[in-house]
């Protein structure tokens, strides 16, 4: 991209979302994990959008380094039209 640089202002930080955004901060990734049905989902919120418990709490994210670390594309990217 050429010329100015599109800024765009941080989302807000609240109670909800603290503790993931001081863990960005230190270089973790977290998302939250329901201990009521077990599944795990992404961005923070407290009500788990597969049962709607409220017993969300955040856990690392340790396995994204790997993912991105061996996602390429073969060939390039390939012309559309």
């Amino acid at each position: 991209m050429t010329g100015k640089q599109r800024r765009i202002a941080p989302p807000p930080v609240n109670p909800e979302t603290k503790p993931f955004w001081d863990a960005a901060a230190n270089g973790t990734l977290l998302i939250k994990k329901c201990s009521a049905c077990g599944e795990v989902h992404y961005y923070p919120r407290a009500l788990c959008p597969f049962c709607s418990s409220y017993k969300t709490a955040p856990a690392p994210f340790w396995f994204i380094k790997r993912m991105l670390t061996h996602f390429s594309v073969a060939g390039g990217w390939l012309p559309v039209g």
